[in-house]
Order: structure tokens, then sequence, then C-alpha cells
């Protein structure tokens, strides 16, 4: 006989409860900032090396794009698998890509730099997206409903 995950449930206080969304809103800020940083970063240092505007602000015009092109299949991947092997299989592609994206960077001169900086962001905002939808899909987990007093 299969057990439905449905039919899992695990009961927390409502202090674990409580520490649970500090942590959520906590790790989601500290997420949020380091990557808002990072993509401002990388601007700065498209700028100086392309000495083109249009480098500057490439993630601004590639985020929203990717965003809604991977709108759906992202919302599918995040409905048919497990949220944690989602979320550690994005940080790693995320990483890999960041440590070949570091490597390669220096095979390109000027404007050709766009190159593994637009393929870098691309890969960068799909892992941001899986990341921000996985773990809003997942939060419902780790916290108890509300409780109303009627």
């Amino acid at each position: 006989m299969a057990i439905k995950q449905s039919d899992l449930t695990i009961n927390i206080s409502n202090h674990q409860s409580s520490l649970q969304i500090f942590k959520a809103a906590a790790s989601n800020f500290i997420s949020s900032l380091s990557g808002k940083m990072f993509s401002f970063g990388l601007g700065l240092m498209l700028l100086d090396e392309t000495h083109s505007a249009i480098s500057f602000g490439i993630n601004m015009i590639i985020s929203p794009i990717v965003g809604l092109l991977c709108l759906v299949p992202i919302g599918n991947l995040i409905d048919t698998y497990p949220h944690k092997t989602i979320l550690t299989g994005s940080l790693t592609v995320r990483t890999l890509a960041l440590i070949l994206f570091a490597t390669s960077i220096n095979l390109f001169t000027t404007t050709a730099k766009l190159i593994p900086i637009v393929l870098f962001l691309i890969i960068d905002a799909i892992s941001t997206n899986i990341n921000d939808t996985c773990y809003s899909a997942a939060t419902h987990e780790l916290v108890n409903g509300p409780i109303f007093n009627a």
C-alpha cells in the first residue's frame, strides 16, 4: 500500500512555527539582498570593462524576459518534484555556472565579454526564479496553519 504525501503530517509547536517563520524571513531577506548586490556589482564590472551603458542594464533586460518565458515550466517543475531536491540542484547548477563564468570571463575581450555574461545571467535568472518559487511553495510545510478563534 502506497502512502500519499498528503497523509504524512508533522506536528510542530507554535514556538517552533514562530522560529521557522523568523528563519524563513531572515533567509529570504539575506538571499534577496545578496542577489541584488551581486547583480549590481556585475553590472558595474561590465560597465568598467566594456564602457557601454547597455552592459550595465543588461540584467534588467534579461531577468524579466527569462521570468516570463520560464513561468509555466518552473511552476510545473516545482509541483512535480520534491522541493529539497529542486533547491539543491538549482543551487548546484548556479554555483557551477558561477565557477565556469569566473574561469572563462578573461578569455573574452571588450564587448565579447557580454557572451559569457548573458549566458550566466540567464542561468542565474532561471535559478533565482526556481529558488523563489520553490521556497514560496515549501514555506507552508514549515509552519503551523493559521489558528482562528471563532
